[in-house]
């Protein structure tokens, strides 16, 4: 008959640090090392085994709600809110991420960036943060065959204070342009970076390059027609192939310790109208931001697409 060992049974939750930030997670931190492969072929003798052609880390969690300039700056970089296409998402010096168990086990990244920024809620009836993901890759000038290039393991003491005064959930109200906007639910904000991998033969992806940011806006106001849904999409008076920048930024405010979200040049995209009997009259509403495009060359003037700041 089989039989285990309890001691051996290796589980429970911990916290990660990244560049000497430590964030908890709401629920579980999730390391998956990608080992991405390749298999030769023998025409008498079918497939070999798999061989290595690149390896990345994804390290996904959902960020317990503690708002902090540091956590602000980690979660959603400088340079995904006024991005530089063609930009590097690594930093020219390695920075390492920790995930730290309660059990004292520890697996450490050797260079990691965020590539994925968390959306958000906006709300007092809950957190603010969704799902956030770093990326790890091969140290700078490493050697992929070496050992400790990628990652090292350990076992320390857990220690982790944190106090639920901390989690901040406040309401939050919408001004687009001069329009004040109240909500059923709150709002809902997407934030993407888009990115491309940056691969060399023979060591594999080493940075990932910056290709675009994109930032939307969903909410379901209480305080809008049909006619002026209609009116903000602006089915009619303009010649297809129009733009349909405004200059109206919808900026998303939180009471004091929450966030202030602006999306530049929002425009709306979709806002259907609902009839029921229970049902406000505007349904879900789409805005979209885009950043400034002014001048060519070095006297070009690139505005951001996003910014987020703590309420004051």
């Amino acid at each position: 008959m089989p039989t285990i060992q309890r001691s051996t049974l290796h589980r429970g939750p911990g916290n990660l640090t990244y560049d000497s930030l430590t964030l908890f997670s709401q629920e579980d931190i999730t390391a998956a090392i990608e080992i991405e492969t390749w298999r030769p072929k023998i025409s008498t003798h079918g497939e070999g085994a798999p061989r290595i052609a690149d390896a990345r880390g994804q390290i996904t969690f959902t960020p317990a709600g503690r708002i902090t300039p540091e956590i602000i700056a980690a979660l959603f970089p400088a340079g995904f809110r006024n991005p530089t296409i063609g930009a590097r998402v690594f930093p020219a010096a390695d920075k390492p991420l920790s995930i730290h168990g309660v059990d004292g086990a520890k697996l450490d990244f050797v260079s990691a960036a965020l590539t994925k920024m968390p959306s958000l809620a906006l709300s007092p009836k809950g957190t603010a943060f969704g799902e956030a993901a770093f990326t790890a890759l091969i140290g700078d000038n490493k050697e992929r065959s070496a050992a400790g290039s990628f990652y090292t393991t350990a076992s320390a003491a857990w220690s982790g204070a944190f106090s639920d005064a901390a989690i901040i959930a406040v309401p939050y109200s919408g001004v687009w342009g001069d329009t004040a906007i109240h909500t059923e639910e709150g709002w809902k904000i997407d934030l993407e970076a888009q990115i491309e991998p940056i691969v060399v033969d023979g060591i594999g992806t080493v940075d990932y390059e910056l290709t675009g940011v994109t930032a939307r806006a969903t909410c379901r106001p209480v305080d809008m027609t049909a006619a002026s849904l209609a009116a903000a999409l602006r089915p009619e008076g303009l010649n297809l192939g129009a733009s349909l920048r405004q200059n109206k930024n919808l900026v998303i405010t939180g009471l004091a310790g929450g966030l202030v979200v602006t999306l530049y040049d929002a425009v709306m995209t979709a806002a259907p109208a609902v009839w029921g009997a229970t049902a406000s009259r505007a349904g879900e509403v789409t805005f979209e931001a885009s950043r400034k495009l002014d001048g060519s060359g070095t006297s070009g003037t690139l505005g951001a697409v996003f910014e987020i700041a703590i309420a004051s």
